[in-house]
């Protein structure tokens, strides 16, 4: 300390007792405050003392020379504004949110949202029997007797439990067709943000209407000649004009599915189907359905979710075919056959019995919509966009799911489609119908009200654009033509060329390797072929004696030896599966045509046996090279067809119990049988020429 204050005992003294002496001064200061709050003169507990305090205080505020006393210590504020100036922006001055936050009423107009189309479009063409439906009402066709040369023989139950496709009921009708079945995504979840961007935060927002109602659809279809052809696609033009483009409406397809069989098991997820977008399931028989009914973007269904549903019956449906239109803004056309269980087995607790007519239009008979609900399930607001009921917390799926199938088409044809979505304008809806003189008038829905339309957008909420969009649609139509209440998306891109597959199918057996032992030795190796036709129209055994003669769908097989460049063109017994009671038929001298031919057979020889011990020897696996009709080459392996070539052939050691095979529409297990115990046969399903 010397080193630094010299010889100065005062400043030593500070140097060492400076901590000392500030705190002892602080320490004064509080006491000193504490004392003289202390002597300040409070408020009295005395409500008389309280109330000469208040008199004295309000006496010394409006005494005017206590004003004149401070008037020059104030600071004058209003010398700081700026005179002359404009409003002031309160934007600066903004405050945390408060826990009640005041309504500010929206002021953006209302404009249009955009509108997406369907992406990756998939196609794949197939064949095979079909199960139409036949209203019970009509007679059906008596039962043939039984031909004791070949009588009926059931397939073993365990083999009936491997048959793909659908089971139909005893008195389903069978049609033969060759289809395409179309597949897309539908950009949903994108959808529904455009439209929360558009209309959330804008005047008149209402949250039942502002969200997609799919109502209808176009599929547009090329012939092309080849794969790589980009078709010529035309704005307005049908098959008329020119017979290569042809032009489906979407309630060309819902005529055409009110007369298939239901109903049918659909295996993808109930959040990706929109029944003004999915196509209810194709009920082909003896096939595997799921690579037609499936899409890369939409999640499976799980098969605990499959209730079987009993038959639909109702009055006789009325004919009422529908084409193709030719001018789409004619709009849909009047009452017309409705699919009444669509989408898949799921049925539409708002259709109709089958057989009658329900009115059109997207609003007519649904009820009130949660615009959230995207799942399945129970939920408030009823019925959600997704099924039944739903989870208002759940997403909306990212694609919808749309499916057609095109059953008019051509074997040796390629096809290209694209397809165009209708959707419900939610800036002018659907409105109802004038009201009939004296009649209810029609229900409208507004802010979540119960009822079939949605209530429009006043003009005052819409935008310049909007408003000038109306007009002009309203301009062109012409008197007492329908109102146009939707919007067109964009044309998707066309899809992939697509052909039908060959109605033949040809597989290789077992190949026989000649030894020099052998009496044939010089004749070449030989191989086992089973051709596999599918026949549109086979004349069917045992109604051989009904005239006319009744023919249906069948897939034939025959087994035929072969030896190179042989042609497999041969008559023999051929094996069928009739496709709704899975019985065994034998067709006697049937005429198996492919124009196909064997090119090499190899395979055959004989393996040695493993260990020396043993003596018994395999043959190798035979494999054929064949060209089909067309000039394509094939090669077929006995290892690959092995299962296939022993079914197709229906050879069975034991056949088992005779068991009703029709599954009533019932995914798994036996049924019990038609009929009375004990009784008769029960006769065939009736089989109507097409």
């Amino acid at each position: 300390m010397n080193k630094i204050f010299g010889d100065n005992a005062a400043l030593q003294f500070l140097g060492m007792h400076a901590e000392k002496i500030v705190l002892g001064i602080a320490g004064l200061l509080v006491l000193a405050f504490l004392y003289l709050g202390s002597s300040q003169q409070g408020l009295s507990d005395d409500p008389a003392a309280l109330q000469r305090q208040i008199t004295d205080a309000q006496g010394k505020m409006n005494d005017p020379a206590a004003w004149e006393k401070f008037k020059e210590e104030r600071i004058d504020g209003v010398s700081f504004v700026p005179k002359g100036g404009g409003p002031i922006d309160p934007g600066g001055y903004g405050v945390p949110t408060p826990v009640d936050p005041p309504t500010i009423p929206l002021r953006i107009r209302r404009k249009d949202a955009n509108f997406y189309p369907p992406v990756e479009l998939q196609v794949k063409g197939g064949h095979g029997p079909i199960a139409m439906f036949v209203n019970p009402a009509l007679p059906l066709p008596a039962a043939p007797p039984i031909n004791p040369e070949n009588p009926p023989q059931p397939v073993p139950d365990w083999f009936r439990l491997k048959i793909p496709g659908h089971r139909p009921n005893n008195a389903s009708e069978l049609k033969g067709t060759y289809f395409v079945s179309l597949t897309a995504a539908v950009p949903y979840r994108q959808q529904v943000e455009e439209y929360d961007f558009a209309f959330k935060q804008a005047m008149g927002y209402d949250p039942l209407r502002d969200t997609p109602h799919y109502v209808y659809y176009i599929v547009q279809r090329a012939e092309v000649a080849t794969p790589d052809e980009q078709p010529a696609w035309p704005e307005q033009w049908s098959a008329k004009t020119n017979p290569k483009f042809v032009t489906f409406y979407s309630w060309n397809a819902e005529a055409e599915t009110a007369k298939w069989d239901q109903p049918v098991q659909e295996i993808v997820d109930a959040k990706h189907l929109d029944p003004k977008l999915t196509m209810q399931p194709l009920p082909l028989l003896l096939r595997d359905l799921n690579s037609y009914l499936m899409h890369p973007r939409v999640e499976r269904t799980k098969p605990a979710n499959f209730v079987p549903e009993a038959p639909v019956e109702g009055p006789p449906m009325p004919d009422n075919p529908v084409g193709p239109l030719d001018d789409p803004a004619a709009g849909p056309p009047g009452p017309k056959p409705m699919n009444p269980m669509a989408p898949g087995v799921r049925p539409n607790p708002m259709a109709p019995p089958r057989g009658q007519v329900p009115p059109r239009g997207p609003g007519v008979g649904r009820p009130p919509l949660n615009p959230r609900d995207h799942r399945p399930g129970p939920g408030v607001g009823g019925p959600g966009i997704g099924g039944p009921g739903g989870n208002a917390n759940e997403p909306p799926p990212e694609f919808k799911l749309f499916r057609f199938f095109d059953t008019a088409v051509v074997p040796g044809k390629l096809y290209k489609y694209r397809v165009q979505l209708w959707i419900e304008d939610p800036n002018d809806p659907q409105q109802p119908p004038p009201t009939v003189a004296g009649g209810p008038a029609p229900a409208v829905r507004d802010g979540g009200a119960g009822g079939n339309y949605f209530a429009a957008p006043l003009d005052a909420v819409l935008n310049d654009e909007v408003i000038e969009r109306r007009k002009a649609k309203k301009a062109a139509q012409k008197p007492g033509a329908k109102h146009i209440y939707w919007r067109e998306t964009k044309w998707s891109e066309a899809s992939p060329a697509v052909g039908l597959p060959s109605n033949q199918t040809l597989l290789a057996g077992a190949v026989t390797q000649r030894n020099e032992n052998d009496a044939w030795r010089h004749l070449e190796p030989s191989g086992n072929v089973v051709a596999r036709v599918f026949d549109l129209a086979a004349l069917i055994p045992g109604y051989e004696t009904v005239v006319p003669p009744v023919k249906g769908p069948r897939e034939i097989a025959g087994e035929l030896e072969v030896y190179r460049s042989s042609v497999i063109n041969f008559e023999a017994t051929g094996a069928s599966l009739e496709p709704i009671r899975l019985e065994i038929e034998k067709y006697k001298k049937y005429a198996f045509v492919t124009q196909a031919t064997v090119l090499d057979v190899r395979g055959g020889e004989k393996v040695p046996a493993v260990t020396a011990k043993s003596k018994d020897s395999i043959d190798g696996i035979g494999e054929m090279l064949i060209m089909d009709a067309s000039g394509r080459l094939i090669v077929r392996s006995e290892a690959d067809d092995a299962e296939e070539y022993k079914d197709s052939l229906l050879k069975f050691e034991k056949t088992g119990p005779v068991l009703d095979n029709s599954r009533n529409g019932q995914p798994f297990g036996p049924v019990p049988p038609i009929g009375i115990p004990g009784g008769p046969r029960p006769p065939p399903a009736p089989l109507r020429p097409h």
